[in-house]
């Protein structure tokens, strides 16, 4: 009988050494207690980085003010105050697409419509043309630089002002070159937050930069231009500006 007792003894005690929990045990059981979901092949690759990196395109608009050109009409007022229209000044807004290669390099595909007006109590004038623009844009952490092209159509000049003038030229469609430079901030290709902010901010990035165009416009007629220029017959414009610019990415 003591024997057998001991022999209970002994069994038990090695029945007690086997059903101890292992780790993953444990963590089946938290995870029943937490709601937690297991990890799976999925969330083990997104979290590698590679949904990250992969190329996608976002909306994109903005706009900005510059000045530059040729001053095509100056209109003194009674007070003695001037206006001048340039052929590259006045205000633009733009939109289109912003396509991220990787966390640095994007490429900006925007239309926009650029316009530089004044207006009196009997009538007003206005310089206007369409814009194309491909940049190509490098980012270096707080700031970024960027080169491409640019293409205007429908660049036309339009005077309506009693006993002044009334006019509406057209210019050829022309083609030019921009540059610019830009600081950037809550930008969501390069900061160090979480993928899943990165992906459902909604907000991207936000830009505040300085952008030159380079671009001239020709036409075959003669039209009124600066007082000290008189009649410009079939001259070339000079459209260049220089522009202060602001741009978001959604």
């Amino acid at each position: 009988m003591i024997c057998t007792l001991l022999a209970a003894d002994i069994a038990m005690a090695d029945h007690e050494v086997i059903l101890v929990p292992d780790d993953r045990n444990i963590e089946r059981s938290d995870r029943r207690h937490t709601g937690a979901k297991p990890a799976t092949r999925h969330t083990r690759r997104s979290d590698s980085g590679f949904q990250h990196r992969r190329p996608y395109l976002t909306p994109y608009f903005g706009g900005g003010f510059g000045s530059g050109g040729d001053v095509v009409g100056r209109f003194t007022d009674n007070f003695g105050d001037t206006d001048r229209i340039r052929s590259g000044g006045g205000v633009y807004f733009e939109g289109g697409l912003l396509a991220a290669f990787d966390d640095y390099t994007h490429l900006r595909v925007t239309a926009g419509y650029e316009t530089d007006r004044t207006d009196s109590a009997n009538g007003g004038a206005s310089f206007d043309r369409t814009r194309f623009d491909a940049v190509l844009l490098r980012n270096f952490g707080v700031f970024e630089v960027g080169a491409g092209v640019t293409a205007h159509v429908g660049v036309d000049y339009n005077c309506s002002i009693n006993s002044i003038c009334a006019s509406d030229l057209e210019f050829d469609n022309a083609f030019g070159f921009t540059v610019e430079y830009a600081l950037t901030s809550l930008n969501r290709w390069t900061n160090t937050g979480s993928r899943s902010d990165r992906y459902f901010s909604p907000l991207r990035s936000a830009r505040l930069g300085l952008r030159y165009t380079g671009i001239e416009y020709n036409t075959s007629d003669s039209f009124f231009g600066d007082a000290a220029d008189g009649n410009l017959s079939g001259d070339e414009l000079d459209g260049s500006s220089l522009s202060l610019f602001v741009g978001f990415a959604l």
